[in-house]
């Protein structure tokens, strides 16, 4: 009886898969096996886009009273000049001012003046903080100050050169040091905000990881190039510049979609410019 029993077992054994592969119609074609057996996720095909962040580091040295004063000059039309001046606090003399002149100050410089008198402007200021103002009206971009391999660097999340920047500064200040990359902590914060965008999309499966110091990595499986270009430009809540290109180990970086933002204000064709995302700088290389 048992003798029988196994002699069954074996008997279905063999008609299961004889079954098996009847319902799978295994093929030889053109040296390869093939079956119509169906995956639940497709591997097959799909993009990586990489992304490098525009902007980059300096170290400035500049008079912040001289800045202050010819900005001050620019929007009174008239001389300003220095009465004294602390780490902490300087005041200017400005002889006669009108309540408008004074009202102007404020909304054109965006600054914490305090009047005194109708003679005298007092600003509570630091050196780095009246830097860090000046390139943030002059370029219209985020400016923070960060630090990079232990020394403390002010970042500017757009591209810009050295010439452009010490032009900004004119005989007010000079650059001292220029590096043509973000801070790691600015690639870090754009990896996150980019999963976090992908993952608001419904596409948490999509790998984010940086590369190296300056790009970032998205892989899109099963997603063509184009597909993955329009996926990771869609606007979402950040500011960095992204140039988006093609991805190969020999090709350099395409000068294609620069994404400006992604604040939510549409896309602009330029390579593709959008205004929208707030966090300045990342060029794609796909």
């Amino acid at each position: 009886m048992t003798r029988a029993y196994k002699d069954l077992r074996v008997l279905l054994l063999v008609v299961a898969l004889l079954v098996s592969l009847f319902a799978i119609k295994p093929s030889y074609s053109e040296g390869e096996f093939d079956t119509n057996l169906k995956f639940g996720i497709e591997l097959a095909g799909g993009s990586f886009i990489r992304l490098a962040l525009q902007g980059c580091m300096v170290q400035i040295e500049a008079d912040a009273d001289a800045i202050l004063i010819e900005n001050m000059e620019n929007v009174l039309n008239r001389q300003v000049t220095l009465l004294s001046s602390t780490d902490e606090v300087a005041t200017f003399q400005c002889p006669a001012m009108t309540e408008e002149e004074q009202q102007r100050l404020d909304s054109e410089l965006d600054l914490s003046f305090t009047f005194p008198d109708e003679n005298s402007i007092q600003l509570e200021r630091s050196e780095d903080a009246i830097i860090v103002w000046l390139l943030r009206r002059e370029t219209n971009s985020e400016v923070w100050k960060v630090e990079y391999s232990g020394e403390e660097y002010i970042e500017i999340r757009a591209a810009f050169s050295q010439e452009q920047i010490q032009a900004f500064l004119g005989k007010n200040g000079t650059v001292t040091s220029y590096l043509d990359k973000v801070s790691p902590q600015t690639t870090k914060e754009t990896r996150r905000i980019i999963e976090n965008k992908l993952n608001y999309l419904g596409l948490q499966d999509i790998k984010v990881r940086v590369w190296g110091e300056d790009y970032i990595m998205v892989d899109m499986a099963g997603k063509s190039l184009e597909e993955a270009r329009e996926i990771v430009s869609k606007p979402g809540k950040f500011e960095i510049k992204i140039k988006m290109g093609t991805v190969s180990e020999t090709e350099p970086i395409e000068e294609g979609v620069t994404e400006e933002g992604v604040t939510e204000e549409g896309v602009t064709e330029e390579g593709v410019t959008e205004e929208g995302v707030t966090e300045e700088g990342v060029t794609e290389e796909g």
